[in-house]
């Protein structure tokens, strides 16, 4: 994508890499050349012919690329999920009051003739494209197949001119998704994309483009991208209906009304259940595992809620339907064990009920029951340790409102989870802040990945204890050296060991490693004495929020000094304690 500024052009792989800047973009096709400087563009394909780039004005502006107060891009996108919603429904109903898409290039009578749609996706887009398929297929009597874009091309999928396929990416640029938009149309398919980027590679290549109009989304966990998706996913499932007639003007009226109101209705969520939802996350902090349920569109909620939880809190997480969980899952409830149910409205009332004796059946069990459920909803109460309380919301929508709180739950969890603070409480214990880790295999790749297995947990400085090792091999000495000096902020090292033939010549060649990658290394202690007098140092350096690693023996002082103690001959084991202690490896 090319930035067109004044006096400055910019050229990157996604608008948002330079959103504070230019106003307006460019696309660039594969096998374009360019020329590009700070007052003009040139563009020519692969046969040297000049080429007038597509262009767009850049809605998104340089607040999305802060915080905005709030703690984590994670809260603030969470709290921008109303606007998203609103955003995405603008300006779709003409002058007619008939419902618009934003680059429909094709032939409605190819619409009307399609009897099979197939959703493409990977992760949280395709749990957009479940909720779509019970839309569509209320609302349009389409059957519609929802596939994983990595599995796809692999299946010998059945597509053929009549078969619609929808592609769902925030980016655009997802290569599962891509290749299997090529394979789509290489069948004969109509490709539709449902994307969040305008130029991107998906939307270039699509036969129409439904945009989703969320802004640029920075954490990595996606939430307002995915209410944006399946509000286009509704758009699109009551274009469809309209144009094939299989709704009444004022019935697709009436469920554009209904979306109307789904912005105020999620603020209201985020109004009153924001703070009880972060508490039950500090509550459940220590849980290892979760289980979500859920019936109908229920079902891609739960999905989603598990999901959530494994990116950000790093626990273990299921989501079921909730009509299996005799089929098996049900044998995973303990006592304790924290499941969230989403609750139909009991206006669905084989729906509701079905679910009612879903949570009978796992309280029975000692499970600890969170339940989201609609305001009024008094059947629930008996079965349930915790009630989430959503507004009045026609079923086919309930995904917008109740996949709010389970997102909240997540990021509340990872916040409960928080590294620094597990570290403080495990060293107000021992009485010392920091985290030491000994003894793991002395090659160059195990220490590399040590330390790269600690760096992300260690809020101050890194510290290496060296120790020289007289039995290994003496031409990794120097590359020891480097991996120090590249990742580590403080080195101990020794050059006393009673297995070492020659340990000042092992230490030199440690610090020779060590100068060739950092020559201005200053914090670098020579200590002479092994048997725990190097370990000893390490200890008395590391600060309130530092880390020492040790390699090599001499563990004893750590008995009495360290805040923790993991001893593992094998880095990749190493690891995953850590992994398992702390959350993140």
């Amino acid at each position: 994508v090319i930035g067109l500024g004044e006096g400055e052009n910019f050229l990157g792989s996604d608008v948002a890499a330079f959103v504070a800047f230019p106003k307006k973009a460019a696309e660039v096709d594969d096998d374009q050349v360019l020329l590009l400087t700070a007052d003009a563009v040139h563009v020519w394909d692969k046969d040297g012919n000049a080429v007038e780039p597509k262009t767009w004005e850049v809605s998104w502006d340089a607040s999305a690329a802060v915080k905005g107060g709030y703690d984590t891009f994670m809260d603030k996108e969470i709290h921008e999920q109303p606007t998203a919603v609103a955003d995405t429904l603008r300006g779709r109903v003409d002058e007619r009051g008939e419902l618009q898409l934003d680059e429909m290039r094709i032939d409605p009578a190819v619409l009307r003739s399609v009897d099979k749609i197939i959703v493409i996706a990977c992760g949280t887009a395709a749990y957009a494209g479940h909720v779509a398929k019970y839309a569509i297929e209320h609302w349009c009597r389409i059957p519609v197949e929802v596939e994983l874009a990595h599995e796809f091309r692999y299946r010998d999928p059945v597509v053929s001119e009549k078969t619609l396929t929808v592609a769902i990416s925030q980016s655009g640029e997802t290569m599962d998704t891509i290749q299997a938009v090529r394979h789509a149309r290489e069948q004969g398919s109509k490709v539709l994309a449902i994307v969040n980027t305008y130029g991107s590679t998906i939307a270039r290549e699509a036969d129409a483009v439904l945009y989703t109009h969320a802004g640029p989304e920075v954490a990595v966990a996606s939430t307002k991208a995915f209410l944006a998706q399946i509000t286009a996913c509704y758009l699109l499932g009551l274009y469809l209906a309209q144009l094939r007639g299989n709704k009444w003007p004022d019935e697709v009226a009436e469920y554009l009304d209904n979306l109307a109101a789904m912005p105020d209705r999620i603020q209201h969520v985020l109004d009153h259940e924001e703070a009880r939802v972060r508490e039950l996350g500090s509550e459940l902090a220590d849980k290892s595992s979760f289980l979500f349920l859920g019936r109908h569109v229920g079902f891609p909620v739960a999905l989603e809620g598990a999901l959530k939880l494994k990116e950000l809190a790093y626990v273990h997480a299921e989501g079921f339907a909730a009509g299996e969980l005799k089929h098996g899952p049900i044998a995973l409830i303990e006592e304790g064990l924290p499941v969230f149910v989403i609750v139909p409205t009991p206006r669905r009332p084989v729906l509701h009920d079905k679910v009612i004796s879903n949570i009978q059946e796992i309280r029975a069990r000692g499970a600890r029951t969170i339940v989201i459920a609609e305001e009024g909803d008094t059947d629930v109460e008996p079965f349930a340790d915790h009630i989430i309380r959503m507004p009045v919301t026609p079923t086919i929508l309930w995904p917008l409102l109740t996949v709010v709180p389970l997102q909240i739950f997540a990021a509340a969890l990872a916040g409960a989870h928080n590294i620094p603070g597990r570290m403080q409480r495990i060293s107000q214990r021992y009485g010392r802040r920091g985290l030491c880790i000994v003894d793991f295999a002395h090659t160059p790749e195990a220490m590399e990945l040590a330390l790269k297995a600690v760096r992300p947990i260690t809020p101050g400085r890194l510290i290496v204890v060296f120790g020289s090792d007289g039995d290994r091999d003496q031409g990794k000495r120097p590359m020891l050296g480097e991996v120090c000096a590249r990742l580590a902020d403080v080195l101990v090292v020794t050059d006393e060991n009673p297995r070492s033939e020659d340990p000042q010549l092992i230490r030199n060649a440690i610090l020779e490693g060590v100068r060739g990658v950092r020559p201005d290394l200053t914090d670098v202690e020579e200590i002479t004495t092994w048997r725990g007098d190097a370990v000893r140092r390490g200890v008395e350096l590391c600060g309130p929020d530092d880390t020492v690693i040790v390699t090599g023996k001499g563990h004893e002082p750590f008995l009495e000094m360290a805040g923790e103690f993991i001893r593992y001959n094998d880095a990749p084991v190493m690891a995953e304690a850590v992994e398992e202690k702390w959350g993140r490896a």
